[in-house]
């Protein structure tokens, strides 16, 4: 990787006012209402998580080089926070080395030490993360012996990073450590716009008040949305099953022919786009479920739109996807038609919103009570996150050297806290679509789980005609 010295970034990051409440943790100073669940775990330990297979034996120095490559390649992999005179400051710091690789070689162990080992390093190393002091990722190989392929995974901290900036990660880690196993020199693909220099352009757009009203008019269509009717979603346990995991995935598809008429058709036939579809499907699965006549969704948005003509940030890793309020409402003929959240201007006004408390406070407070944002009046207890084609991610040039895997062991040691809320991650993956359910355990049962899921699909097979 050749990286001239004016390539790598440093110095101070404007970012989000909605980032503070997750290093704060102070939500009773936030204005939220009395009825929101609050279900983060502290900021250094607000992770994500990425496993692989080893599929060929390799030299841990090498590994460890291709890690140390990426928070050179990827300057926010080198924020850190600290509070300055009452505020929060994000800086990313000069490349150095960081203690973010850890090779441990379990082959010696039974079945059962290993289990043992492998939960005591997850959880560790999860919580070895600092926003302050660093590192904010980590890369733990393990060789496990025998004919079993090894095991590496990545901890990324979530406060600085999305999911989608952790594909990109793991991907270029896969290309760094290709190219240092055939003997090359790492060179990634060059770099977009900074997570600095979309920080400042975000600053100046507020400064110039240019999308005020685009800010306006959002906010307009938020106050034409039906009211808030459901602040908790109707829960199997009224109480919390402690042994129960604190969250649990389960996944159903569409076959691969449905899944390319649902993709055709959203746009010939409904002329929506596919994630409008999703919406409409999953309003009807679970409005009539919670009795409620419309549902609010939490909704993610990748927030890389290309609004700017000179800002690139497609490659560029930094905490960029949000969720964004939407609701849909219940009725006989309800037909699928494109969210106001369809155009790119809306969403980048909805990211201003979020940038600047302020700002938000300007067009969304209510002179005749306490404020608090649209977004936390409804309360969305379900989150939608589209996550498109996965299969794009693939690099089938390149020898491949890792391959994603799961591990349930993580759920046994993961940082996430239960929550009576609902997720549906929907990803299109070797032609077929599949949607994964997350939820705890410890509030709903399995039955109920598949219930919903099973009658989402049917939702989805409605609309192809």
């Amino acid at each position: 990787m050749s990286l001239l010295e004016n390539d790598v970034v440093t110095g101070i990051v404007p970012f989000p006012d909605v980032q503070i409440v997750y290093l704060d943790q102070q939500w009773a100073n936030y204005d939220l209402p009395e009825h929101m669940e609050y279900t983060f775990p502290t900021s250094d330990h607000y992770v994500m998580t990425q496993f692989f297979e080893v599929l060929e034996e390799l030299d841990p120095a090498l590994v460890e080089q291709a890690v140390q490559a990426m928070f050179v390649y990827h300057d926010g992999l080198r924020t850190r926070f600290a509070k300055e005179n009452g505020r929060w400051v994000q800086r990313i710091v000069p490349p150095a080395d960081e203690a973010a690789f850890v090779w441990h070689d379990l082959s010696s162990l039974s079945g059962e030490q290993r289990s043992e080992t492998l939960k005591t390093l997850l959880l560790r190393e999860a919580r070895s993360l600092s926003l302050s002091k660093g590192p904010t990722m980590k890369c733990v190989y393990l060789k496990l012996g025998g004919e079993e392929h090894g095991l590496l995974f990545l901890i990324l901290n979530h406060v600085i990073a999305d999911g989608v900036s952790f594909q990109i990660l793991g991907a270029d880690l896969h290309t760094a450590i290709g190219q240092l196993a055939s003997g090359q020199a790492i060179q990634l693909p060059p770099k977009g716009s900074s997570i600095k220099a979309w920080g400042e352009r975000m600053e100046a757009m507020l400064s110039s008040k240019e999308w005020l009203e685009e800010c306006e008019r959002l906010t307009a269509c938020k106050r034409a949305w039906p009211p808030a009717f459901l602040h908790t979603l109707p829960v199997d346990y009224a109480e919390e099953k402690s042994d129960e995991k604190a969250y649990e995935e389960y996944q159903v598809t569409l076959e691969r022919p449905e899944t390319l008429q649902l993709l055709k058709q959203a746009g010939k036939i409904w002329h929506v786009r596919l994630l409008d579809l999703l919406q409409v499907a999953l309003t009807k699965t679970l409005a009539p479920w919670a009795g409620i006549p419309a549902l609010p969704m939490c909704v993610m948005i990748h927030g890389r739109d290309p609004v700017f003509d000179d800002m690139d940030v497609s490659r560029t890793l930094g905490s960029f996807a949000t969720g964004v309020l939407d609701v849909i409402e219940l009725k006989d003929d309800i037909q699928p038609q494109l969210s106001l959240l369809s155009d790119p201007r809306m969403r980048y006004a909805q990211l201003l919103l979020y940038f600047s408390r302020p700002l938000e406070m300007a067009c969304e407070a209510d002179s005749d009570e306490k404020y608090v944002s649209i977004y936390d009046r409804y309360n969305p207890q379900v989150t939608l996150n589209f996550q498109g084609r996965l299969d794009t991610l693939e690099l089938p040039d390149q020898k491949q050297f890792l391959r994603p895997t799961t591990l349930d062991i993580w759920k046994e040691t993961d940082t996430s806290n239960a929550a009576k809320t609902l997720v549906c991650l929907v990803a299109i993956e070797q032609g077929q679509l599949r949607v994964t359910w997350r939820f705890s355990p410890r509030y709903f049962k399995y039955a109920t789980i598949d219930q919903l899921a099973q009658k989402f699909l049917q939702e989805l097979r409605a609309f192809i005609r």
